[in-house]
């Protein structure tokens, strides 16, 4: 008599083992446990009323669970792989709709589990990705969005806060994102942000009011800032950048200047405010045209910015408009195109003569 742990039933394969009414062991190293179970593949398990595991290394668990592929698994009744080194969860009958690792669904102390890929062994190996992939379609259907879900703090208690969509990639690639977006490093040289595709954009939404939102996107080698509806249509186009000839347009999506400003003022607001205007072609040729103390004035200036002269003074309260240099006028031209220079001699004499 056999004790317990010396209780076998060879199967035909070497060193094969089954156990059940009509269970069939024909691979070498393979296991069948239950009623018409069969293994023939090599190292093979199946375990379940009529399971099959007939691959290299496969394991069928459950009933009517079928691997015959080689490393393929297949756990749950009915569940059945369909390709080499495939593992199955489920099946039509009896699917899976949530799945948990750690502690089980709940406990007192929680754990992290991290899923890795397969890393490397040795000098210089790299690892292996780690993919994530929603279902397919067929035909016109499109596939499933992959979705990262989370559950924010909810009220004080013991039930389960509510888990909401915090990124959703749709078939289409196209990406939301609930909350903020923190990107640290880089996604590429040069890049802590990417986004790449054919028309490549941004979209904003105001959640708080309605059509407030924007679109930041690129158009045949220009760069758009425009206002949008809720529904995703533009409905104003508020900056332009043409990187072929680096013009910048506000209310134009077609500038033709460095600054080209359509239906509407443009403000320099700061405590001493000025516009510095240089010459490239010659040498210490420009001009600053700066407030100072409620005066706008005009000068020239370096192209270090060193101020070389005052030429022109408005004083914004007296009314007043001053030539600062000295010995310098003021030049009219006469309706027959004449132009004349008028300045004042000491004493307050006024001269003119013929510009």
């Amino acid at each position: 008599m056999h004790s317990l742990n010396e209780a076998t039933c060879p199967g035909t394969g070497q060193e094969s083992e089954r156990f059940g009414n009509s269970s069939y062991a024909n691979g070498a190293h393979a296991t069948a446990l239950g009623f018409g179970a069969t293994s023939d593949g090599e190292d093979a398990t199946a375990t379940g009323h009529s399971s099959v595991a007939n691959g290299v290394g496969s394991v069928a668990n459950g009933k009517g669970a079928s691997a015959t592929y080689d490393r393929s698994m297949a756990f749950g009744a009915g569940a059945t792989a369909t390709a080499m080194g495939q593992i199955v969860f489920g099946s039509g009958t009896y699917h899976s709709t949530d799945v948990y690792f750690g502690k089980g669904v709940t406990h007192a102390s929680p754990v992290a589990v991290t899923i890795h890929g397969t890393g490397g062994s040795g000098s210089d190996v790299a690892g292996a990705d780690l993919i994530h992939a929603a279902g397919r379609g067929t035909g016109s259907a499109p596939g499933g969005s992959y979705k990262i879900q989370t559950a924010p703090a909810g009220s004080s208690g013991s039930s389960l806060n509510t888990l909401v969509d915090r990124v959703v990639v749709s078939s289409a690639g196209v990406v939301s994102v609930t909350g903020s977006v923190t990107v640290t490093g880089a996604v590429q040289t040069g890049a802590e942000l990417k986004v790449m595709s054919a028309s490549p954009l941004l979209w904003f939404v105001d959640t708080t009011a309605t059509d407030t939102g924007f679109f930041v996107y690129c158009d045949a080698g220009k760069l758009r800032i425009a206002a949008s509806t809720d529904a995703g249509s533009v409905t104003s186009t508020a900056m332009t950048v043409d990187r072929s000839n680096g013009h910048v347009g506000f209310g134009t999506t077609s500038p033709t200047s460095r600054l080209h400003v359509v239906g509407g003022d443009l403000r320099i607001q700061s405590a001493a405010p000025f516009i510095w205007l240089t010459d490239t072609t010659t040498a210490d040729t420009g001009f600053f045209i700066y407030c100072d103390g409620g005066i706008l004035r005009i000068a020239s200036a370096t192209d270090a910015g060193g101020v070389t002269a005052q030429l022109v003074a408005i004083d914004r309260t007296a009314g007043d408009v001053e030539v600062v240099t000295a010995d310098k006028g003021l030049i009219l031209k006469s309706p027959d195109g004449t132009r004349y220079r008028i300045k004042v001699a000491n004493g307050g004499t006024i001269n003119i003569s013929a510009a």
